[in-house]
């Protein structure tokens, strides 16, 4: 899993007590003109607030959200 287990909005890390979050696939446009695509991991409140505004961290990267999907534990 991307990202070491922590959230790609808000850096904490996603402790395994909490049962669901979310495993995106995402295209970073950075201001330069270049693209990556990366896989990240979010909770999942965090993961809505990503996709309203992008990510504090770097303002001006836009994000393109290619696919998600919700991870519930057992």
């Amino acid at each position: 899993m991307a990202g070491a287990h922590r959230c790609f909005y808000c850096s904490t890390g996603i402790s395994p007590a909490i049962p669901q979050y979310l495993h995106a696939y995402i295209r970073h446009l950075y201001k330069n003109g270049r693209t990556r695509y990366s896989d990240p991991i979010f909770h999942t409140a965090c993961f809505e607030k990503f996709k309203a505004r992008g990510r504090p961290r770097n303002p001006e990267t836009e994000y393109e959200v290619i696919d998600s999907e919700e991870i519930r534990r057992k």
